[in-house]
This record gives C-alpha cells, sequence and structure tokens, in this order.
C-alpha cells in the first residue's frame, strides 16, 4: 500500500551503511570512527528486519514491498545482529589495549597495531557462545540463500514486474555477506 512506500527504500539504505561500516572496520583508519553509534544503529536495524517480519506474518506489509518473506526479514535481523557483536568485540577488544587516559566514547589510539589474542582473551563466555550461535545461523542462512539462487537462475522463476537476475543477484549478495561475516567473526574469537 501507499502508506509503506518507504519501507524499500529503508531497506536498501540499512544495507548500504552495513556494507559500508563492514569495509571500514577492516581498515586501520576504521578504529578512529565511534564504534557506539553504530552499534545501537544496527542493534535498531534488527529490530526493523524483525518489525518487517512481524509486518509481513500479520499481512501489514506485502512480499513485493519487502522483496523477501519472513525469513529472509528474520535472517537480515540476524546479520544486523552479528554487525552489532563484531563492533561490540571490536570495542571490548580496544578498550583492554587502550590506557585508561587515552579512553574516548570510540576505540581510537594513536598505535594502530591490533592484538587479537587480546581481544579474543577479552571475550566472555557468553560473547563466544552468542558469536557461534550467530555464525551457524549466517551459515545455515547463507547455505539457504545460495541454494535459493541456483534454484531460481536454473528453473527461470520470474514473477511479473521482476528482472530476471533481481532475485538470484540478492540471494548471492547475502550468501557472500554472510561468508564475509562468518570470517571476521571467526578471526575475532581465535587467539593468533
Amino acid at each position: 500500500s501507499r502508506q509503506f512506500r518507504f519501507v524499500p527504500i529503508v531497506r536498501d539504505i540499512l544495507h548500504i551503511i552495513m556494507t559500508i561500516s563492514m569495509f571500514i572496520m577492516v581498515w586501520p583508519w576504521g578504529s578512529n570512527i565511534l564504534v557506539i553509534p553504530q552499534l545501537i544503529l544496527f542493534l535498531i536495524t534488527s529490530i526493523w528486519f524483525i518489525l518487517l517480519a512481524l509486518g509481513l506474518s500479520t499481512k501489514i506489509l506485502s512480499i513485493k514491498m519487502c522483496v523477501h518473506g519472513i525469513y529472509h526479514q528474520l535472517y537480515h535481523a540476524v546479520m544486523m545482529l552479528s554487525m552489532s557483536w563484531m563492533l561490540f568485540g571490536m570495542y571490548k577488544m580496544m578498550r583492554m589495549m587502550q590506557p585508561k587516559d587515552q579512553m574516548q566514547t570510540g576505540f581510537a589510539t594513536s598505535k594502530q597495531d591490533m592484538n587479537m589474542q587480546a581481544g579474543a582473551m577479552s571475550m566472555s563466555l557468553w560473547m563466544i557462545i552468542l558469536g557461534a550461535s550467530l555464525i551457524l545461523v549466517l551459515l545455515i542462512g547463507g547455505i539457504d540463500m545460495l541454494l535459493d539462487a541456483i534454484k531460481r537462475i536454473r528453473q527461470k522463476t520470474i514473477k511479473k514486474g521482476e528482472t530476471s537476475l533481481r532475485l538470484p543477484t540478492l540471494s548471492l549478495a547475502n550468501f557472500g555477506m554472510s561468508v564475509i561475516m562468518i570470517f571476521m567473526m571467526i578471526t575475532m574469537m581465535i587467539p593468533t
């Protein structure tokens, strides 16, 4: 319906922000960006995707509007929760490595060398269990996304108004994002 036209725009903007954040966090200069606002943003984004799933389940929103169904919206919520998990882990790691007089609201330091062993050791058991659970869901969901893309390409299932590669491309992009997130999360949990 017309009142929910903003849904696909917000969804796309949130995915762009997640992609930019993931790109930034792997570079040394990325540690100069405040982590707490990002962490809060991705927690709110998780809630957004949960609300989309609820909207679909109650028929307030349509699949056409959201592109993906309930399962995919929940999967996107898990992706955003995984971003929050990574940001929280990075925040704890950087706080552990900073002298108390240099602590800020972010995690920027004058030294850019990160000691991953100190980071992995700073993770509590609940963080590791939560991270492993998120990795498992990302792995299962990522494989499902890949199989969905293959099925759509093989069957050439095109609904009215869709271009032939739109949904398979989205599924492949979600699979790729899962692989990247899983790799980043594992490297944060294992001491080097």
